[in-house]
């Protein structure tokens, strides 16, 4: 990675936040479990569609997705309703949610609208959130803010954002005062894909919130850590660690976070379910675990036009059989539906490019969902005879379930 790509990353991690919505259902909260999201990486949120926290993460989906989340504890209970899906001819991603929550003798309810565009590498977005409810002295209290964030990916690997929230911020009091909020906290939140199939996921997130009504500085960071099993990565498990502190409290409070999820194929969508478990360490008051059930349909979008990604890289362009030197290449493939997602199916061929400009089959691989790393060609053909020397085309093709198709251009292999 390069120093300016790492900068960059690091920059984009920094994150804003109001914490009036902080005080019911925030986008850093205590209560929050680990959970998968429509998208390439989990969430510390109760959502299941967490991405409202920063609208620019909305330009992964790929289709459409409604669903439901319950979250529940001693003091605590939230109900979260969400919808997000492409539309305007794929090039914008909108979500929708609401949430009705319940804090000790506080009870809240928020909503929240959000639009996002961009590139693979690059997204934009923008959010309003609502919230309505009383606090614990009885007031009524309305909030609104506007949010706006950034989104980089390195590599399809490395992921970090940016968001700003409460940017036009303001609360009205039943008593008819207007409070325009000064709240603001920085989120930094980094992600990566790892393994040979992008099977391990890492996250981690750290903030200062600086909550001036009550005088106090709050926090908190968490990591956690996802795997996928089964084919096509259907089942994953997740674990991590959260924890907070308050200025006047002067010592960390910590919980447990453990999760799974589960996608089942239906009528050639998917519907996914997800739990997730925050188990405090700590004793202070009002301190209980909290569990998250959630369930949603995920369906392909009508007018899906988006080709896979499709990447390869070789080791050399050339091949010199019999020296026991130089005499294999190494592909470095990769390809996903944009989402994340396995693609349907892909294929590398290696082929002799006949004078009529015509290719003739040498060797193939071919599979469904992502596939190796890396595929080593030791100059053989498909009955396992050394090839002619001469040059040879090789092309790489993948193809997502809507039937789009990636096809790189083809890459000459010298053979001698």
């Amino acid at each position: 990675m390069s120093s300016k790509a790492l900068a960059f990353c690091i920059l984009c991690g920094i994150a804003f936040s109001a914490s009036v919505e902080r005080v019911a259902f925030g986008p850093f909260s205590s209560k929050n479990v680990l959970i998968g999201q429509n998208g390439h990486l989990p969430a510390f949120s109760n959502s299941i569609q967490g991405h409202y926290l920063n609208p620019s993460a909305l330009s992964e989906i790929n289709g459409h997705e409604s669903g439901a989340a319950f979250s529940t504890g001693e003091d605590f209970s939230n109900i979260s309703l969400c919808y997000n899906g492409k539309s305007l001819a794929e090039k914008a991603t909108f979500g929708a949610q609401i949430d009705i929550t319940s804090i000790d003798k506080e009870s809240w309810n928020s909503a929240a609208l959000s639009v996002s565009t961009g590139s693979d590498e690059f997204s934009f977005g923008v959010a309003a959130s609502f919230l309505y409810g009383k606090t614990e002295e009885d007031e009524t209290l309305f909030n609104m803010d506007l949010t706006s964030g950034f989104s980089y990916v390195i590599e399809n690997t490395v992921h970090a954002s940016l968001s700003v929230r409460n940017i036009l911020g303001s609360s009205l009091l039943d008593n008819d005062s207007l409070i325009v909020n000064a709240e603001r906290s920085a989120v930094i939140s980094i992600g990566a894909l790892l393994g040979k199939h992008k099977e391990f996921s890492l996250l981690f997130d750290a903030m200062l919130d600086s909550l001036n009504v009550w005088n106090t500085v709050k926090i908190g960071y968490a990591a956690g850590v996802e795997y996928g099993f089964m084919k096509n990565q259907q089942l994953k498990l997740r674990a991590g660690y959260l924890a907070h502190r308050t200025e006047a409290e002067g010592e960390f409070h910590g919980a447990v976070l453990a999760g799974a999820g589960y996608l089942l194929p239906f009528m050639g969508n998917h519907i996914r379910f997800e739990y997730g478990l925050n188990f405090p360490l700590s004793s202070e008051e009002h301190s209980s675990p909290v569990h998250t059930i959630a369930t949603a349909f995920r369906f392909q979008s009508a007018i899906d036009k988006t080709p896979p990604n499709a990447k390869m890289k070789l080791s050399a362009e050339n091949i010199i059989l019999g020296t026991g030197k130089n005499n294999s290449v190494q592909f470095y493939l990769d390809a996903d539906d944009h989402n994340g997602r396995p693609v349907k199916q892909w294929m590398l061929l290696i082929a002799e490019k006949n004078s009529d400009g015509k290719l003739t089959h040498v060797k193939s691989w071919t599979g469904s969902g992502i596939p190796p790393r890396v595929i080593e060609w030791d100059g053989r053909d498909a009955a396992g005879d050394p090839v002619a020397k001469k040059v040879y085309c090789c092309r790489f093709h993948a193809e997502d379930g809507a039937g789009n198709i990636t096809t790189l251009p083809c890459y000459e292999i010298s053979v001698e």
